[in-house]
């Protein structure tokens, strides 16, 4: 009997401990990056970093309503060498690379982005999304799965150089499905 109690004890340490112990996709940082792997990552499944980084990207704020008085989010594309600075997966077959950022506290980012005429509804509120280029400084960076596909957040802290695009009409929120 003493060989199946010790067993057992073992098996609820061994369970107790790999319990304790936070799952992470695999990812990499980039030796140009500033951010750092921060192991207090709140969103289970997702791997945080800390630190900010500034990065250059097309952006997409997207409305829930074509009065633009509900914004429903804030997607960035960041360009190459943005890219290059910042995290990536490599859970799969080839790297998952942040070639789209999906915003946190989306109307924050949208004030910091859009001047108060354009949020308050660019060519009379006929368009569901505003886009253009700007320089973001951005932190609370998280990379994971969602269905089975990369997905990206981060939040942005400031932004500088904006120019608007022309702007599209009937565009779908980003979302992980």
């Amino acid at each position: 009997m003493k060989p199946l109690s010790t067993f057992v004890a073992l098996l609820l340490l061994v369970s107790h401990v790999c319990s304790a112990e936070k799952i992470y996709p695999a990812f990499n940082i980039p030796p140009d990056s500033t951010l750092t792997l921060d192991s207090a990552g709140k969103i289970p499944g997702y791997v945080h970093f800390s630190g900010q980084a500034t990065i250059r990207a097309r952006f997409t704020v997207l409305y829930q309503s074509k009065d633009y008085k509900r914004i429903s989010g804030l997607v960035l594309e960041p360009d190459s060498r943005s890219i290059g600075i910042l995290p990536y997966l490599t859970a799969s077959e080839m790297d998952e690379v942040p070639d789209k950022i999906v915003v946190t506290i989306t109307e924050r980012a949208a004030k910091l982005l859009l001047e108060s005429e354009v949020a308050g509804g660019p060519n009379g509120g006929y368009d569901s999304a505003v886009h253009g280029n700007a320089v973001f400084v951005i932190d609370n960076f998280a990379a994971g799965f969602e269905c089975d596909q990369a997905y990206f957040i981060a939040r942005v802290v400031a932004v500088e150089q904006v120019v608007l695009e022309t702007k599209v009409s009937e565009v779908r929120e980003a979302g992980p499905c």
